[in-house]
């Protein structure tokens, strides 16, 4: 039977607020229409290009901005790191990448509440949201019938 998970943790965010993402996180998708950065939905673009050099950045939440988009390549660790200006702080998501192999990032600045920014990071066993999209891709997550799948989502805060 093929399945997604995801975590959804929405974490406050901040001007200045920056997350890192493993090297080999690259190609992405589009899935929200909300930026000149990440494209229309389906717009598929690579996020280290030098031309995108702060999409990894929190500007002014007076930009009313939203971006969704997916990494179209396993990880092949997982984790992904957020870090606070304002305290010095960061908060680290891990993740088994044999288990949750796929990272989509959920960045809103001011778009859904004037003045209030959040990213909502999310770890997960297959992109796009929904299965019968992620399956086009290539890139369901399956299980068998009386079975079970394990992993763990570990939150830390330095």
């Amino acid at each position: 039977m093929k399945f997604i998970w995801t975590a959804h943790p929405m974490l406050i965010a901040e001007e200045g607020l920056e997350f890192e993402i493993l090297a080999e996180c690259d190609r992405a998708v589009s899935v929200v229409n909300g930026s000149q950065r990440t494209g229309d939905y389906g717009n598929i673009f690579n996020w280290r290009d030098p031309a995108k050099k702060e999409i990894n950045t929190f500007r002014d939440p007076g930009k009313r901005i939203i971006e969704k988009y997916y990494f179209l390549d396993r990880v092949k660790s997982g984790f992904i790191r957020i870090k606070y200006p304002s305290t010095g702080s960061t908060l680290s998501l891990d993740f088994p990448a044999d288990k949750v192999p796929y990272i989509g990032i959920y960045i809103d600045e001011g778009w859904w509440k004037k003045d209030m920014m959040f990213i909502i990071p999310e770890p997960c066993t297959a992109p796009m949201d929904r299965i019968d999209i992620s399956d086009l891709h290539g890139k369901s997550s399956t299980i068998n019938k009386r079975s079970a799948i394990e992993w763990y989502l570990t939150i830390n805060i330095d």
